[in-house]
């Protein structure tokens, strides 16, 4: 019980690491574009 549930974390928590990961580029590269003054 105990492995299949750490291997179902497991999956659960790198591709939403993965996810947070792009959503974090994608909100960098957001405030560079607005400080730079281009819309």
């Amino acid at each position: 019980m105990t492995d299949t549930l750490h291997e179902i974390l497991l999956c659960a928590v790198f591709p939403v690491c993965q996810i947070l990961g792009l959503v974090a580029i994608g909100l960098i590269f957001r405030v560079d574009r607005n400080r730079k003054g281009g819309a």
